[in-house]
């Protein structure tokens, strides 16, 4: 098991969620390598408001993140 607090790029709704060469090369790896977990997380960005999410969703960072083999984490806190 890996674990992984780390993305490309933060703040971005435009690159939020994005498969790129990034997700492919951690889909790679582990397609390799079947006895390794690579997990992620969401990308620490729950700030941003990504249309047409409601705000603090959707915010996935794009890269690691949407890899399709891994296990990404995330968190929402409730307001009270």
């Amino acid at each position: 098991i890996t674990n992984n607090s780390y993305a490309v790029k933060l703040g971005d709704c435009n690159y939020a969620g994005v498969y790129d060469v990034y997700s492919y090369n951690v889909d790679s790896l582990t397609l390799a390598n079947p006895y390794v977990l690579h997990v992620f997380a969401s990308g620490n960005d729950g700030n941003n408001t990504c249309a047409p999410f409601p705000k603090g969703f959707a915010t996935t960072a794009g890269g690691y993140q949407p890899a399709k083999n891994t296990v990404c984490v995330g968190y929402k806190r409730r307001k009270a």
